[in-house]
């Protein structure tokens, strides 16, 4: 076998481990978004910011938007900030998980809702 095949072999392999990981990942995020698209654990921290954008980057479009829509109406101020508490919007720390819930908007073509985001963002 030549290097080229086994180097060829070799990526193979690791796409195959990084795809099994992905996917692993995928059934985890999965698993930790109730029926009705509450994040599991959000009523005690903020744990949506990241979530529609990785299940975004997934190929977990549907689901990602329904996160992002359930976060929309239960953890987000009229003002693109999240609401303070659990929610993280008046913590120093608020803008970081603001800042990927932004992006997830993005991703899922959201546009306004990102942009509404980001003008909080900037603002803090």
């Amino acid at each position: 076998m030549t290097s080229l095949a086994v180097s060829r072999a070799s990526a193979g392999q690791a796409i195959a481990r990084l795809r099994q990981s992905r996917d692993a990942g995928v059934l985890w995020l999965l698993s930790h978004v109730a029926d009705d698209v509450q994040p599991v654990g959000a009523e005690r921290q903020n744990g949506r910011g990241r979530v529609p954008w990785a299940l975004a980057v997934s190929g977990e479009s549907a689901a990602g938007a329904a996160v992002l829509s359930w976060a929309e109406r239960h953890a987000l101020a009229e003002d693109g900030r999240f609401h303070p508490g659990v929610f993280g919007g008046a913590s120093r720390f608020g803008a970081y998980g603001l800042a990927h819930f932004a992006i997830g908007a993005w991703l899922l073509k959201r546009f306004e809702l990102a942009q509404r985001c980001m003008g909080a963002l900037r603002a803090i």
